[in-house]
């Protein structure tokens, strides 16, 4: 319930983003589901449970982040040949921090990052 009808245009992202149920009844009213790219499962007290992302988006504190995007904007450093990005929390219910860890030839002034 709730659900839009679909993008405007083009119609492809519609097909591909809101798919069929394949619950067999097991909601009712829910013939069709919004791919989120969340990942999630059902716990035996039937609420949904959030486990992750099929990619690498992240969102902290309400601002949604593309690790990828990230570690392309580093790679754009000069001197930068290799990096990647970590998201982590220390706690369950802390919002997760993002971490780079690159690699270069030569010393990379915090100010380049």
């Amino acid at each position: 319930m709730g659900l839009a009808l679909g993008y405007l245009h083009p119609e492809v992202t519609t097909g591909a983003r809101f798919v069929a149920s394949d619950l067999g009844g097991a909601i009712p009213a829910a013939e069709r589901f919004y791919r989120t790219g969340d990942l999630m499962r059902w716990r035996e007290d039937g609420q949904l449970e959030f486990i992750g992302r099929r990619d690498d988006q992240l969102k902290i504190a309400g601002q949604r982040f593309e690790l990828g995007e990230i570690r392309s904007a580093l790679l754009s450093v000069e001197g930068i040949t290799q990096c990647a990005v970590v998201a982590n929390s220390f706690r369950e219910d802390e919002s997760p921090i993002l971490a780079a860890f690159y690699v270069s030839c030569f010393r990379i002034n915090s100010k380049q990052l």
